[in-house]
């Protein structure tokens, strides 16, 4: 249980890397619009790992979860709307 609290204190960082990778693929998607380039596989590389990463934080912010001291209806709540995230991601990614 220790290791799993350990691994649970990465969620906040962890969080933060798809949603970075999602603002690059999001502007690497308006370039291939408004200059007329090809950024077919830059894009599908950043929603595959936004979609891996993302993931990866509901692992740890699981892990955060039984680990430490949160409960409640926001985490639920939390919990929830990450997972729908995660699904539309990979809605995207099989499109």
């Amino acid at each position: 249980m220790e290791i799993l609290n350990y691994l649970g204190k990465f969620h906040p960082v962890v969080l933060h890397l798809p949603i970075g990778a999602l603002y690059l693929t999001f502007c690497l998607f308006l370039l291939e619009k408004f200059f007329k380039t090809k950024y077919t596989i830059p894009i599908r590389f950043g929603l595959l790992f936004s979609f891996a990463f993302s993931v990866l934080s509901a692992v740890l912010g699981y892990f955060l979860y039984l680990g430490d001291d949160f409960s409640g209806d926001l985490i639920i709540f939390i919990c929830f709307f990450s997972f729908k995230r995660r699904s539309g991601l990979f809605f995207i990614l099989r499109g």
